[in-house]
Parts: structure tokens; sequence; C-alpha cells
């Protein structure tokens, strides 16, 4: 992979630390102060407890108002992580000139952020970019709203070539087909299939939303032990003529301590008395 590239990239890994701990100060200060969320401390526990069930394999509530905040302080940094080598291989290799990216699960916005700094890495380096849209599609308001209020707005600041990107936010279940420009399409599902156990329902919806976007990258990710439900997707989408290229997620491109965010943790549970365990947040964090 391009060396040039490559490295700018290895050099905004303090700057991704310190944009989801803006991001996160940002909102805390907001509903303490400014909206006057009463409950606060008591919302942040709860979805920090089911935040470690999560980590444990059980499931936790996505309609609690803090889940994005407490969700960005442990998984999004390692979720970006995970996809910024497959994107700038892709987004510097494709030809297209306009690119829809449908975001299945979007979550707290890890695709939209590992896109946007692709994007920013390739302007940096006097590359050629397509025009991108990226279609967010969540069940969870509270995910995508702090994604849109909090986390991208800071790394707009930090990367203004980033406003470039088109984005919407679509609270819907990822089975109910979102609208694009008409753009060639590539779709990602991350962690989609932890959270939908029905198998057959997974796969057959799958495949109709790839015959409806028809497009040119497929893009699954899922944690180890939903892998045969990743495997009968993967089958529905090769039946419809699609050709399977596994993909190695374990090469991060971070390593190490996100310390400022590891940071605000600490002082969530010192000075707030939460109870958040006493462990570093890492950009290759497998709890």
């Amino acid at each position: 992979m391009d060396k040039q590239l490559l490295d700018w990239l290895h050099a905004q890994q303090p700057i991704v630390d310190t944009l989801i701990y803006r991001a996160a100060n940002s909102y805390y200060r907001h509903q303490r102060d400014v909206i006057g969320f009463a409950n606060l401390d008591y919302d942040i526990g709860v979805t920090i407890h089911e935040a470690l069930n999560l980590s444990s394999g059980l499931d936790l509530c996505y309609d609690r108002p803090t889940i994005g905040f407490t969700y960005s302080l442990w998984y999004h940094a390692r979720r970006v992580n995970t996809f910024l080598r497959y994107f700038l291989r892709e987004l510097a290799t494709t030809t297209a000139a306009s690119l829809d990216i449908f975001d299945l699960g979007a979550g707290t916005g890890a695709v939209q952020w590992a896109v946007g700094l692709a994007f920013a890495g390739l302007k940096a380096c006097g590359r050629p970019t397509p025009q991108l849209n990226i279609i967010n599609v969540d069940s969870s308001p509270f995910m995508l709203e702090y994604n849109r209020a909090y986390l991208w707005p800071q790394l707009l600041l930090e990367y203004p070539a980033c406003q470039a990107i088109s984005c919407s936010f679509n609270v819907n279940s990822w089975s109910t087909p979102a609208e694009g420009s008409g753009a060639q399409a590539w779709v990602v599902s991350s962690y989609l299939f932890d959270h939908v156990e029905n198998k057959e329902f997974l796969a057959d919806g799958f495949q109709a939303l790839v015959k409806l976007y028809q497009p040119a990258r497929v893009m699954m990710l899922t944690s180890k032990k939903k892998e045969s439900q990743q495997k009968q997707v993967a089958e529905a989408i090769k039946a419809v003529g699609y050709h399977l290229a596994p993909y190695d997620a374990a090469t991060p491109l971070y390593l190490g301590v996100l310390p400022q965010v590891t940071a605000f943790r600490q002082a969530l549970r010192d000075k707030r008395h939460l109870a958040i365990p006493p462990l570093p947040v890492t950009w290759d964090d497998q709890r």
C-alpha cells in the first residue's frame, strides 16, 4: 500500500484520539449544563454495564439516550481502526467518479469516520477522490444522532476536506431500502449479524438489498461467534453473481492506548463515581 498515504494516516492517530475525547466532553457538558439531563450519570452507568455485557457476548439496549456516548468511549476507535486499511485501499484504487456507501447498522459512524480519514488522506497527498455519499442506516436514533451531532462535527473541524462528503442518517431497520444518489454503490455491514438471530431472514433480506442496490462492493464484518451467519449471507450473495474475497481485518493500522479517551473515562469513574472498569482503551480492544 502507498507509503505516503500510510504515513499520513499513522500521523493522525493521536488526533483521532483527541477528536473522540472532544466529542464525548462536548456531549457530557451539553447534556448536563444546557439540557439539564437529571439522570445523565445514571443512564451512563446503565449503558456502561450493558456495554460490558456486550463484550461478554450478550446484548445491550441501543435505545438509551447515552448509548452513543458510552459506545464511543470503548468501541468507536476500534471499529474505525478495523476499516481504515480497507477503505484506504479501495478509495485509492477506485475509478468511480461518485460513490454511494450504504452502511447497514451504522451505529456511531465508524465506517463514515474511516472513509472520512481515508478521503482526507487522499486529499492531503494530492490524490484523486470520488464524490462520496454515505448513507447511514441504524434502528437506534441515539447512535446515529451522536455521530451526526458530536462525532462527525469534530472530524470536520480537523479535516475540512471532508465537508465535501455528503452524509445522511436514516433511522430504520437495515432491511428497509434507503435512498442513494444513483451512483455506483458499496454496501457495508459491520457486526449486523451479531444482533439478528434469524439466519434465513438475514440471508434473504441481504440478497434482496444486493439485488436492489447492485453494489460494486459488499463488505461484511462480524465477530467469531456469528461467522456461521455471515457465511450463510455470503453464500446468498454469491448466488446472485458475486465473487467472495476474504479480507483480513486482524491487522490494524493503529496500536496501543488512546490516552485522552482513557483519561476521560477515568475522570468519569473518579469524579462522577461511575462503575467504569479501570482499564485503558486500546485501538485493538477485543473485550
